[in-house]
């Protein structure tokens, strides 16, 4: 198989893995999108193993401190830690997130991605997803109809099955697209968004197409979602105001319609209402802010001698964790210094760094920094990695890049 052809099929992979992900695979124990990968990885190194260099690249040593720390950290846990989850549990949780990671980094260092193709194909994904949304969303306010977005009989996480019938009876509705949640269908278009605002020609149509993704993350009443496109929104008009753009006046109209649509949407629309409902208390319910800074929580109960080595990988107490907690819980003080020097490590070298940013922003609410979300995320940005940002540049309104070692 020729290696052009790898990089087309590693391109479709990564595009469709939270979508595949959704499902069951033959193995009981992994979902459809972790056993593709596992064909696939074996596939692509015996392609291009004749490529492979013994000296470790410079840009691939901080990875390589962070599995080591992270392999390290979890095995001292079984002896040094309190034990939180099984220890047979966690540990092949640990080894799942090394596969993902080694897989990502493998297909950004050996250039099998192609970025060109995965960029069409997303923006085509995000296009059917953000309709798919629209029409869920009108069936209900107008027939009362909850159209699923996945098929429950064959969904890897069963406990989503019952939540069809839960929205058909009216009971409970917040439209997920094709994804299990609102925000994960969130955390997957934001990306759309930001290569439609600083990364394509900044013409009024790609304006008016982030408008429209923005559209269906308010639809979709994704908190955390809304936070973020409104946070993409605000960069792009820094953006505006610092190269003084020749449509200053029409920025600053749209801004003001932005601002009365907004505040009617959440004052007088039932998805806005619904969503401040959510993000307010109640008498005897959680609300989604305290949902969501759960980990954080849990951190202030953190053992103390754990704050300088952490716990060890997985091995947390019950509870939502988002990327940072769940880093800081499991790595410490040491390790998350490690991520965070990941971070700026990307920032500094890749030509996409409002992608960079927003992923680490979006660590804080959602678990971006693993499992498939990191390979979805980190396939794009460390393969931006490898190219010149001078050799970026935009054609006919979609992302094209030329591949050059640096």
């Amino acid at each position: 198989m020729k290696k052009n052809y790898l990089n087309e099929i590693s391109a479709v992979f990564i595009v469709l893995l939270p979508l595949l992900s959704l499902y069951k695979s033959p193995l009981a124990f992994l979902d459809l999108g972790s056993l593709v990968m596992l064909v696939l990885f074996p596939v692509l190194y015996c392609v291009t193993r004749k490529r492979t260099s013994y000296k470790m690249p410079a840009d691939l040593r901080i990875w390589t401190v962070y599995l080591v720390y992270m392999a390290a950290v979890t095995v001292l846990s079984y002896v040094f830690a309190e034990a939180y989850t099984s220890a047979v549990f966690y540990t092949m949780r640990m080894t799942k997130n090394i596969i993902y990671i080694v897989f990502t980094l493998y297909v950004a260092r050996k250039q099998v991605f192609n970025v060109q193709l995965a960029k069409r194909l997303y923006h085509a994904v995000t296009w059917i997803a953000t309709a798919y949304i629209f029409v869920q969303y009108a069936l209900f306010r107008l027939f009362h109809y909850g159209l699923a977005g996945y098929i429950p009989a064959l969904i890897q996480a069963e406990s989503y099955q019952s939540r069809i019938e839960t929205i058909a009876t009216g009971v409970y509705f917040r439209p997920t697209s094709l994804f299990y949640e609102p925000s994960h269908y969130a955390a997957y278009v934001l990306m759309g968004m930001i290569l439609y605002l600083f990364y394509s020609d900044n013409t009024g149509r790609n304006v008016i197409r982030a408008a429209v993704i923005t559209l269906g993350i308010f639809v979709s009443t994704s908190g955390q979602g809304i936070v973020l496109a409104l946070m993409i929104w605000g960069l792009w008009l820094l953006k505006q105001f610092k190269y003084k753009s020749r449509h200053m006046q029409a920025v600053k109209v749209l801004m003001l319609l932005f601002v009365f649509a907004l505040v009617y949407y959440m004052v007088f629309t039932p998805s806005g209402i619904e969503i401040i409902g959510r993000w307010l208390p109640k008498p005897g319910q959680v609300s989604a802010v305290e949902t969501r800074s759960e980990g954080f929580r849990a951190l202030t109960q953190m053992p103390a001698a754990s704050w300088i080595l952490g716990n060890g990988y997985g091995n947390i107490p019950g509870g939502y964790f988002s990327s940072w907690a769940f880093n800081f819980w499991c790595f410490g003080i040491i390790g998350t210094s490690v991520i965070v020097l990941i971070y700026l490590e990307c920032w500094l070298k890749s030509a996409q760094k409002c992608i960079v940013l927003i992923n680490a922003v979006l660590c804080i609410f959602s678990t971006a920094f693993m499992g498939i979300y990191f390979v979805f995320f980190f396939s794009f940005i460390l393969s931006d990695m490898r190219m010149k940002p001078e050799l970026f540049y935009a054609e006919n309104d979609n992302c094209h890049y030329v591949m050059k070692e640096k």
